[in-house]
């Protein structure tokens, strides 16, 4: 998804600059809402070939081929429904229909684009990038927020040793936190 967001968006500004729309606020908007519609799609598919590559222990193409194949009517009929609302809006007319025919036009493109995108370059990304779960190996930001996670919940982020005694008083710093959290309070 991080990588489809923005070509969507790309592609977008391209298509609204061959159609010679301009930057206002409803275009602005239907980007903006646009955005959360790219995610959808580009999630949908990443999830349904991580599923492949977990569960079958295929390889990386084979997992992005038969994951794109099996979700690829189901991204398609979302988006065609999701244009399908913009219609109506799309048909308006007067003034006001003026107005949002950029926006309705804009958002449809933003979903027909992200259409393509999530079903040609999500899948061979995931084939490239996607590894399983088993083979992660934890990166230096993984382990300080697991560290920090440790010393917030009053431990040292590793499990007591095996005949400890429980801690009877908190840790200073699980004390200082709460009563950080009690300052805000009164």
């Amino acid at each position: 998804p991080s990588v489809v967001v923005p070509v969507s968006l790309v592609s977008t500004f391209a298509a609204m600059y061959m159609l010679g729309y301009s930057l206002d606020n409803l275009s602005l908007m239907a980007l903006t809402i646009a955005t959360g519609f790219v995610v959808d799609d580009a999630i949908v598919v990443v999830e349904n070939i991580a599923r492949h590559r977990e569960d079958r222990r295929t390889t990386a193409m084979a997992a992005a081929l038969e994951g794109a194949r099996e979700i690829g009517f189901t991204v398609l009929s979302i988006s065609v429904s999701l244009v399908a609302v913009f219609i109506p809006i799309l048909l308006m007319g007067g003034i006001v229909g003026r107005l949002f025919r950029e926006f309705a036009v804009t958002l449809s493109v933003a979903i027909g684009i992200s259409m393509v995108v999530s079903l040609t370059l999500t899948p061979m990304l995931c084939a490239w990038l996607l590894v399983p779960a088993a083979v992660v190996r934890r990166g230096l930001f993984d382990r300080l927020a697991g560290g920090l996670a440790g010393l917030r919940a009053g431990g040292c982020g590793r499990p007591p040793r095996a005949g400890a005694p429980a801690p009877s008083a908190p840790r200073p710093l699980a004390r200082a936190g709460r009563s950080g959290d009690l300052s805000l309070i009164h």
